[in-house]
């Protein structure tokens, strides 16, 4: 299993047993695995393992440091941002897909082409390997439609709602729930305090009083020694009825690229795309600091 949301990459005993490796080939490991319920969690050991991803040629190969956790799985292993890092890999979770580079990929080289010359920083990337005629299509079209593109949070002029926007399911016999506060270490206040001055600043965020449903902030290092702030909505979810027999998606991404040349799809990675909170649920996802209570205005789309 793929979770970009996991800081190291974790392997269950019971694979371990399976790859006729024991206990005695594990190193010492003195960290504890937290999750969003805040218990610690000491593991077995860690291992360096080969993790190979792709069939040959298109395939890529890294070694992987893995976390050896005794508990009952239905899943062999857990890549982490680890080895997403190493990999260089790109999460799609709208296509089920999972981009990374090879020595033998499809894009031998890229060609950076400006949409504004007043700003050469807005530049995006396209493939050598283009023809002539479909070259000149694509940037033609890139210039005529480059008010679409942002390059921060101050050009997301937002999604009409009337178009598209998100609202909880939440089951109104559920008891309200207001996490404890979980005090932060210094560093990890001053990044929550950024990061939210940051999207307040762009109306993602307001301030919220008297809240129904009070969750903690989650901060997690990211491979580049930066902060990603999550919100622990463990408990918001447990009053969100959910649908287990959710239907597949391959048969609508088949349909809509039928009798079409090129696709192209949106790219939810950097977390550009965000939806309005609609009413009356824009005041339940909440979540808490030293400072006060902050209210979503726009979920996360991906």
């Amino acid at each position: 299993m793929i979770d970009h949301g996991s800081s190291a990459n974790i392997l269950f005993k019971s694979t371990l047993e399976w790859m006729n490796l024991s206990i005695r080939d594990l190193e010492p490991c003195e960290k504890l695995l937290y999750g969003f319920t805040g218990n610690g969690m000491a593991p077995t050991g860690s291992i360096r393992l080969p993790l190979t991803v792709g069939m040959a040629p298109k395939s890529n190969r890294v070694m992987a440091l893995f976390i050896v956790i005794d508990i009952p799985s239905l899943y062999n292993a857990m890549i982490g941002r680890p080895a997403l890092y190493d990999l260089r890999a790109v999460t799609l979770v709208f296509h089920l897909l999972v981009k990374f580079p090879t020595r033998a990929g499809p894009v031998k080289e890229l060609e950076e082409v400006s949409l504004d010359p007043k700003h050469p920083t807005k530049v995006v990337k396209l493939g050598k390997e283009f023809s002539k005629n479909i070259r000149f299509a694509l940037i033609q079209f890139l210039w005529n439609n480059q008010d679409l593109f942002v390059w921060s949070h101050d050009d997301m002029v937002g999604i009409n709602p009337a178009v598209i926007s998100h609202a909880l399911n939440i089951d109104t016999e559920h008891f309200k729930l207001v996490q404890k506060m979980r005090l932060l270490n210094p560093t990890r206040e001053i990044a929550l305090k950024e990061e939210v001055e940051k999207i307040r600043n762009n109306n993602f965020i307001r301030e919220a009083f008297y809240p129904l449903w009070v969750s903690n902030p989650v901060l997690v290092q990211k491979p580049n020694n930066k902060w990603r702030v999550c919100i622990d909505f463990i408990d918001l979810n447990k009053a969100c009825p959910k649908d287990y027999f959710p239907l597949l998606r391959i048969d609508h991404l088949v349909d809509s690229t039928a009798g079409h040349e090129i696709l192209n799809f949106m790219d939810a990675y950097l977390g550009y795309n965000r939806l309005a909170c609609i009413h009356p649920t824009r005041s339940t996802p909440t979540f808490a600091q030293m400072w006060g209570c902050t209210a979503i205005e726009l979920c996360h789309s991906a």
